[in-house]
């Protein structure tokens, strides 16, 4: 979703409209993993890496 909300920016005509469906279509079915996503993140030992996919989970619920 990060990457096709940065390609979204230099999109035009049907490859914008695909792309702004895609990010709609994904944000529903992102909403809904915030419980599994936390669960998930208790089992990564790494900090760095804990950190990382958490900071990426926050901005893609924020797009």
């Amino acid at each position: 979703m990060l990457f096709t909300a940065h390609a979204l920016n230099s999109a035009t005509g049907d490859l914008h409209r695909f792309l702004t469906a895609y990010l709609d279509q994904q944000r529903s079915l992102l909403a809904s993993t915030g419980p599994d996503h936390a669960l998930a993140l208790e089992l990564i030992s790494d900090d760095g890496l804990r950190d990382r996919l958490a900071a990426a989970h926050r901005q893609t619920l924020a797009l």
